[in-house]
């Protein structure tokens, strides 16, 4: 079980998530996904392109100009992500609200039609609201379709990735 608060910034863009963890260490981590595909509207395509420990120091989050710089470092380097690094760049412009997500989780890994698949539940509180989630990661995409359609876990609710969620749920204008 792991226990944490995360802080997503908002920018009411469900193809990327830049998030401030918050695990207790010395460290912040700053971290971007972009949205590479979506296979449909279930099953998405996740990739994690700037992991950064930030040293932290008397300010309870990450400064804001720490963040626009390990952006556009990330935007600059010579790296395959690069180019989506740069395409979130103008987000940073826009206002932002910064979201605490606090989560209750449970990973595990399982065997489904021979095939590994990592699975979280979690229970989740967001803007004083508890949320259960359940994901599924799996480098084979049409075997998570089949494992939602077997048990059928298609209309249990929201799918698509925390950056998603918050921009329908949070009744934030942006």
């Amino acid at each position: 079980m792991e226990e944490r608060t995360d802080y997503y910034y908002n920018f009411n863009i469900s193809s990327f998530g830049l998030k401030e963890r918050d695990d207790d260490t010395e460290c912040h981590k700053l971290e971007l996904k972009v949205k590479l595909e979506e296979y449909n509207k279930d099953i998405i395509y996740w990739e994690k392109v700037i992991a950064e420990n930030i040293p932290k120091s008397n300010s309870e989050h990450i400064l804001f100009y720490q963040i626009e710089d390990i952006i556009l470092y990330y935007a600059n380097s010579d790296n395959q992500r690069s180019e989506q690094i740069q395409a979130f760049q103008p987000f940073l412009d826009q206002p932002f609200h910064l979201i605490p997500v606090h989560k209750i989780r449970w990973k595990s890994t399982m065997t489904y039609c021979g095939q590994e698949m990592k699975v979280e539940y979690a229970e989740v509180m967001m803007n004083e609201v508890q949320y259960h989630s359940i994901s599924l990661e799996s480098e084979d995409p049409e075997l998570i379709e089949e494992f939602l359609t077997q048990y059928q876990l298609r209309d249990l609710g929201h799918i698509g990735g925390y950056p998603r969620i918050i921009s329908q749920i949070m009744e934030i204008p942006a």
